[in-house]
């Protein structure tokens, strides 16, 4: 595996691998990071080009995008329908589902029925 390097202005990476008696909590992460083959470049904001220029948008929430005019004669179809559940519909599509399947298939579905049931 290639070593990768990471160039950050976050020098607590440097001091987490660097520490020797950490908590809990911090060796899990030290643990999980020592997975991995990277070696930290501590460099300056101001030498970082990218998360520089990234930090300092002058809106960053500034909307880019034209909106959309809201088509008020969009037919909406599902508008005022009722939903129902027929229970026996419901096997039959599962048995029509699994008929050419095996025969685990349709205990397992069965199964998922019984715990939606209750």
């Amino acid at each position: 595996m290639n070593k990768s390097i990471v160039y950050t202005d976050h020098s607590a990476l440097k001091y987490l691998f660097a520490k020797k008696d950490a908590k809990a909590r911090l060796l899990r992460w030290i643990l999980l990071l020592q997975e991995f083959d990277f070696k930290v470049i501590d460099t300056r904001g101001a030498e970082n080009y990218a998360a520089n220029h990234l930090s300092r948008l002058e809106n960053p929430y500034e909307n880019i995008f034209d909106p959309k005019e809201i088509n008020e004669a969009f037919p909406l179809k599902t508008l005022n329908k009722i939903a129902h559940n027929n229970p026996r519909q419901e096997a039959i599509d599962i048995l029509k589902a699994c008929h050419n399947g095996p025969p685990e298939a349709i205990m397992v579905l069965a199964t998922q029925r019984r715990k939606s049931l209750i």
